[in-house]
């Protein structure tokens, strides 16, 4: 399960756990039990059930302890008269033409129909519950520690108190929405398409907050606060005909994302030439060290002597 880092985050982890979810066959729990009566009502159910299937198991595999106690108290006086066991045989339910009822069943059988909602509800509960921990196990400490307002295993109940926590329209929010939209940079090793997806929802928060930043607002935000590295690019956009625009609603954002990511991968690619550059120049020079050095491991001295100059010395003396 993607963890969910921050709240600002929230909306590029909500699509992924929503996916994760659905890969592990549990997207659906999302959607049951619409309110929390329902989940608390259907869940007691479920535990009687449990309960009363687990009396039954128990009670066919030990039967039941009161009619042994009674049993043994009457082993004593078994030795009776026959006229009183005659008596007792006549008054039993065979000879009287009724069914004995049996000792080992509780409870009456169930209809096939009401078996079966029984199963069903069991299932949507187990569901509930798994996606319950899936999505709990993905929030930090602190927003962790708030959802004891939401009943245990309740995933519908955590899903919406989610969404409800990070895209509410409360003052305090949509304050703290606008200061993070006025401060809105790219983050160092930060790719555009993050940054744009990060500026994208706090855009879409605002507008559901009745706060749209405009169009010229939200250009200044993805172009106009990325790293340095990125101006070269930006400049171009600007005086070319995608972003040197009088409407800044009819701007093709896909396009100028893709022309951004082409400068991205031509940044990645000259990164690559210059580590490469750059460890070839290093093996260079150790190369040419190893070189220089004397077989006993001494450096050569630095101007050789050529001995032909002290041969002609001598001849002169």
């Amino acid at each position: 399960m993607p963890l969910l880092a921050s709240g600002s985050g929230y909306a590029v982890w909500r699509p992924k756990a929503e996916v994760y979810l659905g890969l592990k066959g549990l997207r659906e729990s999302l959607l049951d039990f619409s309110t929390e009566k329902q989940w608390l009502k259907v869940t007691a159910r479920a535990a009687e059930w449990a309960a009363a299937d687990k009396a039954e198991l128990l009670s066919a595999l030990f039967g039941d302890d009161s009619e042994e106690e009674r049993d043994g108290d009457d082993g004593g006086s078994s030795v009776s008269d026959g006229s009183s066991q005659a008596t007792r045989a006549s008054a039993t339910p065979a000879a009287q033409g009724t069914a004995a009822p049996s000792s080992t069943s509780l409870t009456a059988p169930l209809k096939e129909k009401e078996a079966d909602m029984r199963k069903q509800a069991s299932a949507m509960i187990k569901r509930s519950e798994m996606a319950y921990g899936y999505i709990f196990s993905a929030l930090p400490n602190d927003v962790a520690l708030m959802v004891k307002v939401v009943p245990q295993g309740w995933a519908r109940g955590l899903w919406l108190w989610l969404e409800n926590k990070f895209r509410s329209n409360a003052s305090d929010n949509v304050n703290a929405l606008l200061r993070d939209w006025h401060t809105l940079r790219q983050a160092e090793g930060e790719s555009f398409d993050l940054y744009r997806a990060r500026v994208d929802d706090l855009h879409v928060r605002l507008a559901a907050a009745k706060e749209k930043p405009s169009p010229r607002a939200y250009a200044y935000a993805l172009v106009n606060s990325l790293q340095p590295q990125y101006d070269v690019v930006v400049m171009a956009l600007e005086t070319g005909m995608l972003l040197n625009v009088q409407d800044y609603a009819k701007i093709s954002w896909d396009d100028v994302a893709r022309i951004i990511n082409m400068h991205e991968r031509k940044i990645e690619m000259q990164k690559s030439k210059d580590v490469e550059t750059a460890s070839a120049k290093a093996m260079a020079v150790q190369h040419s060290h190893r070189r220089q050095r004397a077989p006993n491991g001494s450096a050569p001295p630095a101007f050789p002597r050529s001995g032909h100059g002290e041969e002609r010395v001598d001849r002169r003396r």
